[in-house]
């Protein structure tokens, strides 16, 4: 099974994350990992690291996202969860995201 992990940058701007781990239910491997540019160097490196056989792939981005301000009701929940080892969500939004002039996740 090969694995893919996608860490969408908010903005074209900036380079989005790509990981590949290659493995099954007794272990598995980190095989490859690449700083992409644009939707196209997305979809080459899953294209190029996907295989003939089954691929999962797994996008961390908000694809979607109503709230023009704060943050969304999951973000929240997970700020109450896990505030005792200081960790949580970046807020999304789209005052935030339009800064980039898009919601990348939603284009």
């Amino acid at each position: 099974m090969i694995y893919i992990g996608i860490d969408l940058a908010w903005s074209p701007r900036n380079r989005t994350g790509g990981a590949v781990l290659r493995g099954g239910p007794s272990g598995g491997e980190f095989s490859a990992h690449a700083l992409l540019g644009g939707d196209d160097e997305i979809l080459t490196f899953i294209d190029t690291h996907g295989g003939d056989g089954p691929c999962i792939v797994g996008v961390d981005a908000p694809l979607w996202v109503p709230n023009e301000t704060g943050r969304r009701p999951g973000e929240a929940a997970l700020a109450v969860s896990f505030q005792r080892y200081q960790a949580g969500a970046h807020p999304a939004n789209r005052r935030l995201l339009a800064r980039n002039g898009v919601v990348r996740g939603e284009a």
